[in-house]
């Protein structure tokens, strides 16, 4: 089959990409076949759209109206696509090149075809889908919109095509599955119409009459009928780079304000299907302010609030003086006359909680606690996994773990805690040395204190103090 060479249009090369070439060639009579070459994967570049478009120019004003296919010179690309980051980085791209050419395909005076003979991935792909007609040639390459795997969306120009033309199943496998269509695949699909080689194409041209389907000169004004809606759009000037920081940011904003939402409103102590049991003997002042957190006492006490409070009410409870006696100065070496944790709850009524990894507050009721496991500081391992510090900042010191050796002037140490975390968290000697946070559990982080010449890494961050070395039979520092 001979094959007569009518044109070439150089691809300028640039910086970032070595160039190339667009060859028109003549297969048939009035069929116009581009065959380009932009190594290494023919990627669509301000100077291939701007050599492509000159192309297009010349065959519609210069030659016969007939059928135009595009094909690769380059075995195994179609076209890959974007370089991403050129595209968004050059000022006006999308708007003013891409989109531009997509439109002159779409709305083009003639039949056009593109011969896909190699792999034909995201923007490849949307420069082939507004061609009239895709064949795949080759039993080689891959037709994909792989977008979702480097975290480009898809704007309005872009994705309209492949609504109009394809089925809703298929629109879906593409954007949503980046699923890879082999020929036989993408024929099924209908993404492309015959499944050949060159030869095939121009059966397929013979067989439908398409050379003379452009000689009335209305099928690009039908075209432009037929694609109105990704006409307007690709005419439109959005879904540019420009839109692309507006359009992060709103998503962005949109994760932040639902995670603040979900810590808010949702992220609580799971509820537990079970039977609630009896209703506990509680004073007065507890019940009264259980009911007026909304707690539903008609079917007994709870295993857990329907909902716990959190930071706005830990804030309002933070207001009220509340009337109690110095738990702190019935503290005593022997540890023996600490309150319990029910005898606390009783007592304060409401106590915030702080969940590992999690920077909200809520508020429990010791009481409920003692409902579901016993906890209380003369047995810490038995607590939950919470940590807990007093809500009213004008607590005095002294509600603290067996473990302290002495009380801080002001604040305590966490409510309850397990074993290991309590070694930690309050096995501090504060020996003068006191937490930053009044009320605030003091962490590893917190610890004002480092001796590089303790002979053992617990001593050096000051978690034993001389009891503490004789107990566990190590030197004194």
């Amino acid at each position: 089959m001979g094959s007569e060479e009518l044109f070439t249009i150089p691809i300028q090369r640039t910086e970032a990409h070595q160039g190339g070439s667009i060859v028109c060639t003549s297969p048939a009579p009035q069929v116009y076949l581009l065959t380009w070459n932009s190594p290494p994967d023919n990627r669509l570049t301000s100077a291939f759209c701007s050599a492509l478009m000159s192309a297009l120019n010349i065959i519609e004003f210069g030659y016969p109206p007939g059928v135009l296919v595009t094909t690769s010179a380059i075995s195994k690309f179609y076209s890959n696509g974007l370089d991403l980051e050129l595209a968004i980085s050059t000022p006006g791209f999308f708007e003013d090149e891409l989109y531009f050419l997509w439109r002159r395909f779409l709305t083009y005076p003639m039949p056009t075809i593109a011969l896909i003979n190699g792999h034909c991935f995201a923007g490849g792909l949307m420069l082939a889908m507004h061609h009239d007609y895709r064949v795949f040639a080759g039993s080689k390459g891959y037709m994909c919109l792989n977008e979702i795997e480097f975290g480009m969306p898809l704007m309005a120009p872009m994705s309209s095509i492949f609504r109009i033309k394809l089925a809703p199943q298929v629109y879906r496998q593409l954007v949503l599955e980046a699923h890879r269509f082999d020929g036989k695949e993408a024929l099924s699909a209908g993404l492309v119409d015959v499944v050949g080689d060159l030869h095939a194409l121009l059966d397929f041209v013979r067989d439908k009459g398409l050379v003379k389907k452009g000689v009335t000169g209305v099928y690009g004004i039908l075209k432009a009928e037929m694609y109105r809606e990704s006409v307007t759009l690709l005419e439109s000037g959005v879904g540019g780079a420009s839109q692309l920081p507006a359009l992060q940011a709103a998503e962005k904003k949109r994760k932040v304000e639902g995670t603040k939402w979900f810590r808010r409103a949702c992220l609580s102590v799971p509820t537990v299907p079970t039977t609630a049991p009896a209703p506990i003997d509680l004073p007065e002042p507890a019940l009264n302010s259980i009911r007026k957190a909304g707690v539903d006492l008609s079917n007994g006490y709870p295993c857990r609030p329907p909902r716990p409070l959190y930071l706005q009410d830990v804030y309002q409870i933070r207001n009220e003086e509340w009337k109690h006696d110095d738990a702190g100065a019935r503290a005593d070496e022997s540890k023996s006359a600490l309150l319990s944790a029910v005898e606390l709850g009783e007592h304060y009524r409401k106590i915030e909680i702080r969940v590992p990894a999690h920077i909200e507050v809520a508020v429990i009721w010791p009481a409920l606690f003692a409902t579901e496991r016993a906890a209380g500081f003369r047995n810490a391992g038995s607590a939950p996994w919470w940590h807990a510090d007093l809500v009213c900042e004008l607590q005095p010191a002294g509600i603290t773990h067996p473990h302290n050796d002495t009380v801080p002037p002001v604040g305590g140490d966490t409510l309850w805690d397990n074993s290991r975390i309590t070694i930690h968290n309050a096995s501090w000697d504060y020996g003068g040395v006191h937490p930053k946070h009044g009320t605030r559990v003091t962490s590893f982080a917190e610890k004002p204190y480092f001796d590089p010449n303790a002979p053992t890494r617990r001593q050096a961050l000051g978690l034993l103090h001389r009891g503490g070395c004789h107990l566990m039979g190590l030197p004194e520092g």
